[in-house]
This record gives C-alpha cells, sequence and structure tokens, in this order.
C-alpha cells in the first residue's frame, strides 16, 4: 500500500487488512514511525455510529519532530 506523508515523501507498505495502525512523521529527519492504539479504532467507530456513517477504513498522520536530534544532537534516522 502506498502512503503519502507530505509532498516529498510517500513510502510503500504491506497491507495487513486485520491490523490498523497509524503513523508519526518527523519533520527534521523524514522517519516514519508506525503505532497502534486501540482507541483509535473506538472514536472511529463512536464517530461513525453518531454521524451515521458507514466507516471502511481511515488514516491518521501525525507530523512533528522526534527528540532524538534535540537530545543527541544527531538523529540515527536522518538521512545525509
Amino acid at each position: 500500500m502506498k502512503h503519502q506523508f507530505g509532498k516529498n515523501l510517500a513510502l510503500y507498505e504491506r497491507s495487513f487488512a486485520y491490523k490498523q495502525h497509524d503513523h508519526l512523521i518527523c519533520n527534521d529527519c523524514g522517519h516514519v514511525f508506525e503505532f497502534c492504539d486501540p482507541r483509535i479504532q473506538q472514536i472511529q467507530s463512536m464517530v461513525g455510529e453518531l454521524l451515521r456513517f458507514k466507516i471502511d477504513h481511515h488514516s491518521l498522520h501525525l507530523f512533528g519532530k522526534c527528540t532524538e536530534l534535540a537530545e543527541k544532537g544527531f538523529c540515527k534516522h536522518k538521512k545525509n
């Protein structure tokens, strides 16, 4: 499955239909961190019920900065 993370970053990953996951994208190093939190699925279900909308899937991308560069002065994820 192709994911577009901003203008200049697209990544492909395996599609696991049974496991919904979301992404944190670092604006400094460009690394994409995957995470899974069942509360997001609960929110999706609740919003679908409230708005009478059948949600098939979702995509959540959170952009920010990982702390490794600020804390250590370098980031193992940053491409030189």
